[in-house]
């Protein structure tokens, strides 16, 4: 090839880059988009990382709160409950107390009244209307008899009052006893005591005792009653002044008939069987089972 034809080549090729004069510098504008591209793209997909760990991580966070303040809760919740149970238990301990001290109230308002009827029917050959040279005998001439027998008979009417103190002493121990260990429960029947007292054999022992010394107590003042009124009806009848005189002195032994007849019964059967029958609280009120405050454990529930 000529030197010529190497000119012209040349020559040609510097003309062609005079014509344009961008295209080198195109290239490598393209070159450094797609550079800058993929940049952006990794650093687009970094940060898209990092927002997704820092969203797992709050959600993790909130997670962890949650059952947080759930176990709190529960936490709470078992606290509350145990403070409520302790309460129940409060109120129902409070409630028997207020049942065993209102049980007692009513029982020393019977007492009282008890021993004024027994006072009356007791005294037989002072309380009744007599004659006394054609008028009612006051009560210093029913106290000071002239004949051996009326003195007599008051002495057999202050040995009954006795006996009725000695039977009433007896009586009221039993009751403050029942009232103390023993319960009342409508669910249960009246006679249920028995079926759970041989688990109590303190209990059991001292409620036989307490029923055994009533029971001779009873039958001893009945029978020493009875023959107070058959004592005193012989002077009263001897000084018989009208219907009152009878009227008199049946009202005063029907004020405590009823009384013995009671206790009689009472104490016979709560004697024999080992029953709790309540003396003095009436509809036949009977202690059948074991008061709160001396159940055993196994028992509470």
């Amino acid at each position: 090839m000529s030197d010529k034809t190497v000119a012209d080549i040349s020559s040609q090729a510097t003309e062609t880059d005079t014509e344009h004069p961008d295209l080198h510098g195109t290239t490598q504008i393209v070159g450094s988009d797609e550079s800058d591209s993929a940049e952006e793209t990794v650093e687009t997909k970094s940060n898209f990382d990092q927002e997704n760990s820092a969203t797992n991580n709050l959600d993790l966070t909130d997670e962890l709160i949650d059952e947080t303040k759930e176990n709190v809760t529960g936490m709470e919740t078992i606290v509350i409950n145990s403070e409520s149970d302790n309460d129940s238990d409060d109120e129902i301990k409070q409630m028997t107390k207020d049942a065993d001290r209102e049980q007692m109230i009513k029982v020393y308002f019977l007492f009282i009244i008890e021993i004024f009827k027994v006072a009356m029917a007791s005294f037989l050959a002072l309380s009744v209307v007599q004659n006394c040279e054609g008028e009612v005998c006051s009560y210093d001439q029913n106290v000071k008899r002239e004949s051996g027998y009326g003195n007599f008979v008051i002495s057999v009417n202050v040995i009954n009052v006795v006996a009725f103190a000695i039977l009433y002493f007896f009586e009221f121990n039993r009751e403050m006893f029942l009232i103390e260990y023993l319960d009342i429960d409508k669910r249960k029947g009246d006679y249920h005591l028995p079926k759970v007292l041989d688990e109590y054999g303190d209990i059991k022992k001292r409620l036989k005792k307490y029923n055994k010394a009533y029971y001779i107590a009873t039958r001893s003042v009945l029978l020493l009653t009875a023959v107070n009124w058959v004592l005193s009806g012989i002077l009263v009848i001897g000084s018989y002044y009208s219907f009152k005189t009878i009227t008199s002195f049946a009202t005063n032994i029907l004020l405590v008939i009823t009384k013995l007849s009671d206790s009689h019964g009472v104490s016979k059967e709560s004697h024999q069987h080992d029953y709790g029958l309540s003396a003095y609280i009436k509809e036949y009120t009977s202690f059948n089972v074991i008061d709160k405050d001396h159940l055993k454990e196994e028992h509470q529930e």
